[in-house]
Order: C-alpha cells, then structure tokens, then sequence
C-alpha cells in the first residue's frame, strides 16, 4: 500500500460517461448494457486472476472507466485500482467523475502515440513508462488493448506490465492472434468483419506474441482461442520468476 491510502474505498454512486464517449459499439448506449459489461468483465477477471475487493488492479486501456463501474456493481469496492490510458479526453472525464479524489483510485494520461486513440502524440511508446510503481500490482488487465497495436509497441508495454506485476500477480489480455499468419497485420480483409481506419484490428501471429511474452520475463499461464469480442483471443500471463505449476501425475493400471 502505497503511503497516506486507506485500506480501502467506498465507490459510492459512480457516475456513467455520456453516451457519445462510450467505446465498444451502439449496445453500450444502454446504461443497463453498459453496467453488466463491466460487471462480465469484473467475472471474468475474479475468475481467471482471482480479482476480489483487496484486489490492487492496474487496468490499461481504462478508456473512461468501464471495468471500476462493473467493480463497483459488483464488489462496491476496491483495494486499489489504477487506469492508464492514451485517451485524454477519457482519462479526463474519469479522473473528474470517478476519482474525484477518493483515496486509491487514479487515472493516469499515457502521452504516447497511438495511430487510432492518440493520433496526434509526438513521442513513441519506446519512450515513455507507466507511471505506477514497480513490483506492485496483483491483477493487470487488457480488454482489447494489444489488438489496436502492433507488435513494436506491445513489447514496450509487456517490459512495463512485467514491471508493475507483482511477485504471484497475474495479467489478463485479449488479442486477435493467428497462426500462419504475417508477425502482423492491421485490418485483415476477410477476417470476422469489414474493419475500418487506423488500427481498428491488428491480427498478430500467435507464435510471436508467444515469444515477445516470454522475452518481457512473463509465463503463459492460460490461453482459450477466440472466442471473445470478435473472435479475440484471452491469455493469463504471470512473471517467470513466480512459482511453477507441478503436474499430478496419476499412474495408470497396467
């Protein structure tokens, strides 16, 4: 815990971001919808990552705050929870109608290119480091973030993820991969659906991916193929220095 936070926040009544604003698609202009979005992913996040109410969660790609509504519909609170993005205007938005100075949340600008939600930023992502502290968060998560990047920029953030993971964390993501496949590819014709304008789907080939985790000092730790938000793929990764898994080996009867 960082110091001068409480041990814990109340969430209170968190307001929802003007329809106008809200990523994801038309179904999210529906306040209902867009609640138990959030909520889904808070599950699937409790499911896979064991994310629960003492939970320190960095959430990048936090957009204007989608996943801390579902936290406070479902949990009422959290431990600690963080929000990078490279979205001003989101990034602003929640840090005026979700922080709003509550101890143990924050929204964080990441002035960093991005062709598709930053396209006006000057300095590149190899430039640039997450500003969280180091070794300290348990859950990491990314909803659609690496599959609006190519691959120069998701190495950076795995070296910055792998940095802000701590010992026994883990990180969630979803990404369109592929394999046989170019290392990357954005707007593939043909795949799932038209795709249109920068970086809207960069389809990455799943061995490189692989290696690029591995690289960053992270383990896979679970992988289901496609079958999340247009046929995304989900990936739990964890640092390669935590504990290893240890098979139970049942013999057989001859």
């Amino acid at each position: 815990m960082l110091p001068g936070e409480k041990e814990s926040i109340g969430a209170g009544k968190l307001r929802l971001p003007p329809k106008n604003m809200r990523w994801g698609g038309p179904r999210f202009r529906d306040d209902a919808r867009y609640v138990q979005s959030g909520r889904t992913s808070v599950n699937t996040l409790a499911s896979l990552c064991g994310l629960s109410a003492e939970s320190r969660l960095l959430d990048v790609g936090c957009g204007q705050g989608r996943l801390l509504t579902g936290i406070s519909a479902s949990f009422g609170r959290i431990r600690e929870y963080a929000g990078l993005d490279v979205h001003k205007p989101s990034i602003e938005w929640s840090s005026k109608n979700l922080a709003d100075g509550q101890a143990g949340i924050a929204f964080h600008h990441l002035p960093v290119l991005n062709e598709r939600y930053n396209p006006g930023a000057e300095r590149a992502a190899e430039d640039f480091s997450f500003p969280v502290p180091a070794n300290h968060f348990d859950i990491i998560s990314l909803f659609s973030v690496f599959s609006h990047m190519n691959l120069a920029d998701i190495r950076i953030y795995l070296r910055e993820i792998r940095n802000a993971l701590a010992p026994g964390g883990k990180v969630f993501c979803s990404l369109f991969v592929e394999y046989g496949v170019k290392d990357e590819e954005e707007n593939p014709v043909d795949y799932y659906r038209d795709w249109s304008g920068p970086l809207h789907c960069v389809r990455i080939n799943r061995h490189r991916f692989e290696e690029l985790v591995y690289s960053s000092g992270l383990i896979i730790d679970y992988f289901r193929y496609r079958h999340t938000n247009d046929g995304q793929s989900t990936y739990v990764l964890s640092r390669s220095d935590g504990p290893r898994f240890q098979a139970n080996v049942v013999p057989t009867t001859p």
